[in-house]
């Protein structure tokens, strides 16, 4: 019965101290076997778990960011699953990459963190690096560990744990999202969420972390997207593209754009007004009866834009 006696004592340390037991198994495999296949490049315990994660999250604001915009505050709030978090158990939220570093030091500096759990829970923080997070010992002559803005992960360790019905709040203050918004359907600011639930020492991210919409700034420029050689009397396919200073897709332009060229032998398009569902592109075509060396240029003169791009054209393929 002595041998009994200490197992069962052993198993509650571990619950207790969130130790995890040598050869967790992820899709059949140790974990370490897992995680060799990857090596430094991806956290495989992250990657095979995505989504699995307990409980759900809310954001404020929900309205759409500016890229490289300063907000006051960004709050993520977690809501737990019915039966709560374990004692002993972590919340973790990722600040997005390419924003401001997030700090829990300074309260009247840039990237402050503040943390709250509801019914008084009380909770310690900290920050650690992006990936390998839930590695114990990584390369340590590696520049992913040693790089300044790899540690995006505020960490919630919630020692006496958390009720079903509890949440627990991160305030990010005094931020400046980044400066990359290049999807044409809309790009979004993740924030991506962890729980360790049961206080084994994995967390996995929750099905559905919550998003900030992230939008272009002004348009900064247009760009005549062309094929640079074509043949006489095939359609010549064009495109506007809209761009703000980061060379992000300006969903907002609204410009009306005008072709020209001072040279015979083409129809070019009609003028067009951009609408809102160009999202910052739109597709044109132009025919040419006669070979030679054109310039054309598509121009905006209510903004001052001008995309001149070259075109040579050949009676047939290799002939001028």
């Amino acid at each position: 019965m002595k041998w009994i006696t200490q197992l069962l004592t052993c198993l509650l340390v571990l619950a207790m101290t969130g130790c995890q037991p040598s050869g967790k198994k992820i899709t059949g495999q140790s974990l370490e076997q897992l995680q060799e296949k990857y090596g430094e490049s991806v956290n495989a315990y992250e990657l095979h778990t995505s989504g699995m994660g307990l409980g759900t999250a809310d954001i404020s604001p929900t309205s759409p960011l500016v890229v490289l915009s300063e907000v006051d505050q960004v709050e993520i709030t977690y809501h737990p699953p019915k039966q709560g978090i374990a004692p002993g158990g972590k919340v973790s939220v990722l600040i997005p990459p390419g924003s401001t570093l997030p700090q829990i030091l300074h309260k009247d500096s840039a990237g402050y963190v503040d943390i709250l759990a509801s019914d008084e829970v009380s909770l310690d923080k900290e920050i650690i690096r992006v990936g390998f997070h839930r590695i114990k010992d990584p390369k340590k002559d590696s520049p992913y560990r040693n790089s300044p803005r790899n540690y995006r992960v505020v960490v919630a360790e919630l020692s006496e744990g958390l009720p079903g019905k509890g949440s627990v709040t991160f305030s990010w203050n005094q931020a400046k999202i980044d400066k990359f918004a290049r999807r044409y359907n809309g790009d979004r600011l993740l924030f991506r969420v962890f729980a360790d639930h049961d206080a084994d020492g994995y967390a996995e991210e929750i099905k559905d972390s919550p998003t900030i919409p992230k939008i272009a700034d002004v348009p900064d420029r247009i760009m005549l997207r062309c094929q640079s050689i074509a043949v006489v009397g095939e359609e010549v396919k064009m495109n506007i593209l809209a761009l703000d200073k980061y060379n992000n897709p300006a969903i907002s332009y609204r410009g009306r754009v005008e072709f020209r060229s001072g040279q015979e032998g083409m129809k070019l398009p009609e003028p067009y007004s951009f609408t809102e569902k160009d999202k910052s592109s739109h597709a044109f075509h132009a025919n040419f009866t006669q070979p030679g060396f054109y310039w054309i240029e598509a121009v905006d003169e209510e903004h001052g834009f001008h995309a001149p791009h070259p075109l040579l054209l050949s009676s047939r393929i290799g002939v001028e």
